[in-house]
């Protein structure tokens, strides 16, 4: 009877532990480092570990505290656990300097090193107005190897600077939310190892000026393993604003641009609100790349830019500032997945007036939508305010449908009618060009792509046209697209090659013939692949009547799914 109630007693306490651990009988501790005297402490850009900021003996040194008198600016409650068991509690908020009025600034290039066994595995950090607006010269955290990871429930700046950085090549950072704030992950010198973010929401923070991040793990990281993953990230910041992006490479508070040599891979699962992508001040010097890959399981859409800065960023607004193609590249991966890893057809798309992109864009699976009419869609040189704005460079559009990927498609967000240019085509593993047709106006509108460079690849893209706004296509649009031979229809895609393009154009699936509802005539797409460019078209398909009768009620069966499909299709969320 006895074991019978000591087993029943063990099983109660199993079920209710759960409870207790949550419950506000277990209170959470918050616990304070004292930047200030650390400050007078050390000399600038000395590293102190985390082991020596508690030091036993007969005069023990402390600069953690479990109180703080915002009134006096005091601390007390020296906490002397050699363990550091109150850095490996998820329950427990740190705050660095002290009070939220406590103004501290100076770190200069100070940084608290996790060594040893030790790792940070917090509820939260606070950041109360410490500044490290010079990125690697001021970023604070640092661990000594990949094993001293630092996770972070919740990071908390104070929201007007760049406050509490992190840096060092063997730094693993791990945060699932950043509230409000503009931040600086890691810098080229730098950069760090590994960062894993889930929800990252950019605030109008540090004067303006855009966040910052910097990852390189070196050999064996790509784009299924990459260097920085984000789950989510959003503003709801006005995007004529710097601090609407995220970019990767050096700090605009930084006094050197750098030199970004490697090819460092930003995996993100979505994004919204007015977030926008990009890369920051990279010399033109540099050989290197940054990649971002789109994994989105959700289709999403953002009011955000892609930009590319250069030189000095001097000004809070994007308007303000150069932007060039040359030097480190910036590439853009395509890759919609499920929340059980299979390929899926979810969208992401970016309206921005902005439109910078220097390196590859690769469609692998759902679908990428970008503003033709963005600043930036050229190969030209232009001044504005007197500085040069250089988009010379370009990469090439790659269509490469993975295998079992439901699509791959690649459109516009801006105005009908926009030509978005390019260097090479590549049609790979397949994929599709969404067109969209406007004639409301009266005059055909339609977007347009231009490559100067190769064409080529052997795989077969196929056109989908839809309408801007209804995701159908108005019976006057189509009339537009008939044409007698075939060989005189719009030209869609625009290049000067010398020889034939090494690609296959066709229509989409159920886009193969369109029925003139007025007369019943049925016609058959028409792909022309001529030196200057592709031409499309609908050519009338001739008699047999039978032959029209099969292929109009296939086409009609086809277009009637097409239009309701589309209807909440690619163009329509746009």
């Amino acid at each position: 009877m006895k074991n019978t109630i000591t087993s029943y007693l063990f099983f109660c306490a199993v079920l209710i532990a759960p409870f207790f651990a949550r419950s506000p009988w277990c209170a959470a501790d918050t616990v304070y480092f004292d930047i200030k005297s650390m400050i007078s402490d050390t000399d600038a850009g000395q590293e102190l570990s985390l082991s020596e900021t508690i030091v036993g003996g007969d005069a023990p040194k402390t600069y953690w505290y479990s109180s703080y008198d915002a009134a006096t600016g005091e601390f007390s409650g020296d906490i002397a656990d050699l363990s550091f068991s109150f850095l490996n509690d998820p329950s427990n908020t740190v705050v660095f300097g002290g009070g939220i009025d406590d103004q501290i600034s100076g770190l200069k290039g100070r940084r608290l090193v996790i060594d040893g066994s030790h790792t940070v595995n917090v509820k939260e950090i606070v950041s109360s107005k410490t500044d490290t607006w010079i990125g690697s010269e001021n970023a604070f955290l640092k661990g000594e190897s990949a094993s001293n990871t630092i996770c972070i429930g919740a990071y908390v700046p104070y929201r007007n600077s760049q406050r509490i950085g992190f840096c060092g090549a063997q730094t693993v950072l791990k945060i699932d939310n950043f509230v409000n704030a503009a931040y600086n992950l890691g810098s080229l010198d730098e950069p760090l190892n590994r960062i894993e973010i889930g929800e990252m929401t950019l605030y109008m923070g540090n004067n303006t000026r855009a966040s910052y991040i910097a990852a390189f793990g070196g050999d064996g990281r790509d784009s299924r393993n990459p260097d920085v993953k984000i789950g989510r990230l959003t503003t709801s910041i006005d995007t004529s604003y710097m601090s609407s992006n995220l970019l990767f490479a050096n700090s605009s508070f930084q006094t050197v641009e750098g030199i970004l040599e490697t090819h460092s891979y930003v995996q993100i699962g979505e994004v919204d609100g007015n977030a926008g992508l990009g890369m920051g001040r990279a010399g033109e010097q540099s050989t290197g790349s940054e990649t971002y890959i789109f994994v989105n399981s959700q289709d999403s859409s953002s009011g955000g830019n892609l930009v590319q800065m250069r030189g000095d960023v001097s000004s809070g607004f994007i308007s303000d500032n150069p932007m060039t193609t040359r030097g480190a590249r910036v590439n853009y991966v395509m890759r919609s997945m499920d929340s059980d890893g299979n390929y899926s057809d979810k969208l992401q798309s970016f309206s921005g007036a902005y439109s910078v992109i220097s390196g590859d864009v690769r469609l692998e699976s759902g679908g990428l939508f970008i503003n033709y009419g963005g600043y930036g869609n050229s190969r030209e040189v232009v001044y504005i305010g007197g500085k040069e704005n250089d988009f010379s460079v370009k990469g090439a559009l790659v269509f490469d449908r993975a295998e079992g990927a439901p699509c791959a498609k690649f459109g516009s967000t801006g105005d009908v009618g926009n030509t978005y240019v390019f260097g090479d085509l590549r049609v790979e593993g397949g994929g599709e060009l969404v067109v969209r047709l406007d004639s409301s106006g009266g005059e055909l509108l339609y977007d347009k792509l231009h490559f100067d460079g190769e064409v080529g690849g052997g795989g077969t893209l196929a056109i989908e046209f839809c309408d801007p706004v209804e995701g159908g296509l108005s019976e006057l649009a189509m009339k537009s697209l008939v044409s007698e031979y075939g060989l005189d229809g719009i030209k869609i895609i625009s290049w000067n090659i010398s020889a034939a393009a090494d690609a296959q154009f066709v229509a989409a699936e159920g886009m193969e013939h369109w029925i003139d509802p007025q007369t019943g005539q049925i016609y058959a797409f028409q792909a022309h692949a001529a030196q200057d460019g592709l031409y499309v078209s609908y050519v009338a398909v001739p008699e047999p009547a039978a032959s029209a009768a099969v292929a109009a009620a296939a086409a009609l069966c086809a277009v009637a799914y097409l239009r309701e499909r589309r209807r909440q299709g690619a163009c329509g969320r746009n």
